[in-house]
């Protein structure tokens, strides 16, 4: 945090050094705003395609990354990437929280 209390995009207080610190010890402003910036940036370097929890984005970016598929705008019904020859994926996927011990899924939607 800045002088001026804006975000300059470090933890305030002092928490230098190789690592961010002891993220417990940071007030819950500062975590949240440490989500923020790392949101901005995932999406300025596009990994990240919206707002929501990284999860399904950063799955489809590396799903399309590793097969060679094009991303379709976010908007797209029914799938997320096609391929060279115009096949169409939906990719799916789901953080497993440590706390939580569902396996229920998401419905796959639009399939043709």
């Amino acid at each position: 945090m800045s002088d001026t209390g804006k975000w300059d995009g470090s933890p305030s207080g002092d928490r230098t050094g190789s690592a961010l610190g002891d993220i417990g010890s940071w007030t819950d402003q500062e975590v949240f705003r440490l989500w923020v910036s790392a949101m901005m940036e995932l999406r300025k370097r596009e990994i990240l395609r919206s707002f929501n929890t990284p999860t399904g984005d950063y799955a489809e970016w590396l799903v399309a990354n590793d097969l060679g598929l094009t991303l379709e705008n976010t908007s797209a019904a029914g799938h997320d990437a096609v391929d060279s020859e115009g096949t169409r994926y939906q990719i799916k996927a789901r953080w497993l929280a440590p706390s939580r011990s569902s396996r229920q899924l998401s419905i796959i939607r639009n399939l043709d």
